[in-house]
């Protein structure tokens, strides 16, 4: 199950923690996903890369991949938009990751 966050929380934590806080809720949401889907990245290796410019936008596109096809494969009634998430992000991380706190809240189709 998908630990459900408030996403004003998770918003704000990593503004207050200056984006540490980034890399834990990472590293909670890729467990979530590898423990229900058995598919997906180390989440050690995942924080390891996104440490690494320009590198860190690539893997950042394929966290969101493999969000959505979680969520489709969960029948999730709201998916990401993988692009539109993507430019948040880049103008403003936090929004990013509340969005998809958001997202990964919603319920799942019957």
């Amino acid at each position: 199950m998908i630990t459900k966050m408030n996403p004003w929380l998770v918003f704000f934590l990593i503004i207050i923690t200056l984006g540490l806080y980034f890399f834990i809720w990472i590293v909670i949401i890729n467990s979530d996903i590898r423990e229900i889907y058995k598919k997906g990245p180390n989440s050690f290796i995942l924080i390891i890369f996104f440490l690494i410019p320009l590198v860190n936008f690539i893997v950042w596109l394929k966290f969101l991949h493999h969000i959505k096809l979680f969520q489709e494969q969960q029948k999730f009634k709201k998916t990401i938009n993988i692009l539109l998430l993507f430019f948040i992000s880049v103008l403003f991380m936090p929004l990013s990751c509340a969005l998809i706190q958001k997202s990964l809240n919603c319920e799942k189709i019957e």
